[in-house]
């Protein structure tokens, strides 16, 4: 092959330039401490090292995210710390203020105090995160948690968002405590006096005397009262027969679910008119109340009034003759029991309405009426309502025609949240009785037609009443107790200041209320303990991500190190090799360049 003089040149000059360049690119990497500049200087190792460093940058990430996250949980750690210092010291306060060798002043002092101590909390709970956001606000950061209403009350403003921070890859913790939840969702122990004005009632008749064995059971479907349907009555465990089918069968139904829909059954007292008595003699097994044998060997209105009362304490039955002698015979059963009432048609004796005398046996009961009673609008539906003597329909409360007015407090433990009463004056509005709506058939002992006196002031039980206003015959106030489950911070400690400033010379009432005050303020404590707890948790959770993550760094970069990083010692010997090369190229390209025939033509 022929090759001329002007090829051997081209070749000599790129060779030395390809080897001044290999020699200028080592001395790059030498002086860069880097082997890897462009893909194409390791592609496999370029393309390691680009999934490292993404790594890395991930990494940083969430190395931020768990500083960010130790900063707030931190600084809401510190938040915890006063507020439970804080509420420790109202405590204080308190304990001293129940002292009844304090004077006015002295409880005034104790006021303002806690006066600045609420403030000191309210305070913290508009605290700024590191972020500049309000720390319990939720997702309205820039919304502070708390607000003081017109009225002097504290509010929430945020909502319930929580502000997730993610600290590894499957890592990811709350960063934040929720506003409401911190002071506002406090086990309570208060307990408020609800007095509603007027009274929604129903009321069924009795069953009149039917055949043993008939009278109809309620079943879960039958009824339903402010949409909650009452489950299937139960034997009352006093009625001799069809107690399943009883007034306190089914008002035990309804009670058992009164917290529900708000409205209290009673039973009202069962009442039989036999009618007027044909007197004679009564023998054994002709005549029975509830299985018990009536025996009147005597037959008159008198003895045999005697012989059913003789075992009233069997029978839970009385009987009565109220329009006097040759008047109708009326039996009674004041717990609202069913009366059953037996014959085997064998007597001479009789009655106007039962017959003892027919020659055939009866054997009937009755069912005594409900009463139903609330505060609050009634509504009766089911599929069979009328079966068990109650109306469907809509029953809103009277409406009271008088201006009277009641104020209801709560002044010493309830120890039954459940009882409801009524408040029920009488003609002329001159006189009033309190009802237990469990017992309606009469006022409680002690409190029946009592005077009424406008600014008078009645401890009723565990309430105190204080009456005003011009009431009217039958003006009707429902009085119950209601327990809120729930008690913001702000709301305990402005109910015991009040306490303090108001019952100082009422040594009983104080040390009811500041008793109260204080297990609702050691309530705060143990929800702030409890947030203690859970933001410690999670700031374990954030340093512990933290040194995975500076570990995971640690690790990663020297696997980035052994790909990207130069050896110097390999990459000094193959610079020294190179430039032995280069030199070598170029001394040859000298004595190259020279070897042209017109040399020899010279």
């Amino acid at each position: 092959m022929r090759i001329s003089s002007i090829q051997i040149y081209s070749k000599s000059v790129n060779e030395m330039l390809d080897k001044q360049s290999a020699v200028s690119q080592l001395q790059v990497h030498i002086a860069s401490g880097k082997k890897i500049f462009t893909p194409s200087d390791d592609p496999v190792g370029a393309s390691k090292a680009m999934l490292l460093k993404e790594e890395l940058n991930v990494s940083s990430i969430y190395q931020k995210n768990c500083t960010n996250a130790k900063n707030m949980l931190e600084q809401q750690e510190i938040v915890l710390s006063s507020s439970v210092n804080i509420v420790q010291r109202i405590s204080e306060l308190a304990v001293q203020a129940g002292s009844g060798a304090l004077s006015d002043t002295d409880r005034y002092a104790i006021v303002q105090e806690i006066e600045v101590r609420k403030k000191e909390l309210f305070s913290l709970s508009n605290t700024k995160d590191s972020n500049g956001d309000y720390a319990f606000s939720g997702f309205k950061g820039n919304v502070p948690a708390l607000k003081i209403t017109n009225d002097g009350s504290v509010v929430y403003q945020g909502d319930d968002g929580q502000r997730q921070l993610k600290l590894g890859p499957s890592a990811e913790i709350s960063s934040n405590l929720i506003g409401k939840t911190l002071f506002f969702n406090i086990d309570n122990e208060n307990i408020s006096a609800i007095l509603k004005s007027g009274a929604a009632v129903v009321s069924s008749a009795n069953s009149g005397l039917i055949n043993s064995s008939t009278l109809p059971t309620l079943s879960n479907v039958d009824l339903i009262i402010n949409g909650i349907s009452i489950p299937s009555s139960i034997s009352d465990g006093l009625s001799t027969t069809d107690s399943s089918g009883s007034a306190i069968a089914f008002a035990t139904a309804i009670n058992t679910l009164n917290s529900d829909h708000k409205t209290w059954a009673s039973v009202l007292s069962n009442q039989v008119n036999l009618g007027v008595f044909t007197p004679a003699a009564i023998a054994a097994n002709q005549f029975s109340i509830n299985q018990v044998a009536i025996i009147d060997p005597v037959g008159s209105e008198t003895s045999l009034i005697n012989a059913i009362n003789l075992n009233s304490d069997v029978t839970g039955v009385i009987a009565t003759q109220p329009g006097g002698a040759g008047t109708a015979i009326m039996l009674n059963a004041a717990d609202g029991r069913n009366i059953q009432i037996k014959t085997n048609g064998a007597s001479a004796a009789s009655f106007g309405n039962f017959d003892l005398s027919g020659g055939a046996s009866l054997d009937q009961v009755q069912r005594a009426g409900i009463l139903l009673r609330s505060g609050s609008p009634i509504q009766v539906g089911g599929a069979n309502p009328a079966d068990i003597g109650i109306v469907a329909g809509n029953f809103a409360p009277s409406t009271n025609a008088g201006t009277s007015m009641i104020k209801a407090e709560v002044i010493s433990p309830i120890s039954n949240l459940n009882p409801n009463y009524s408040i029920i004056f009488g003609a002329g509005g001159t006189t009033f009785s309190i009802i237990d709506d469990s017992n309606p058939s009469q006022p409680i002992e002690g409190f029946k037609d009592l005077t009424y006196t406008s600014g008078e002031v009645i401890d009723f039980k565990e309430f105190r009443l204080t009456l005003s206003g011009i009431p009217q015959s039958g003006d009707v106030f429902n009085l119950s107790a209601e327990k809120p489950a729930y008690q913001d911070i702000f709301k305990t400690i402005d109910n015991l200041m009040n306490s303090i400033k108001n019952y100082g010379k009422d040594s009983n009432r104080l040390n009811y209320e500041v008793g109260i005050g204080l297990s609702n303020l050691a309530n705060a404590q143990n929800n702030f303990s409890r947030m203690q707890s859970i933001v410690g948790s999670s700031l374990n959770v954030a340093q512990s991500q933290q040194d995975i993550q500076l570990e995971f760094e640690l690790m990663t970069k020297e696997v980035l190190s052994q790909i990207e990083d130069l050896d110097y010692g390999e990459a000094i010997t193959a610079l020294t090799q190179a430039a032995f090369v280069l030199e070598a190229a170029q001394k040859s390209f000298v004595h190259i360049q020279s070897l042209s025939i017109f040399n020899y033509l010279r």
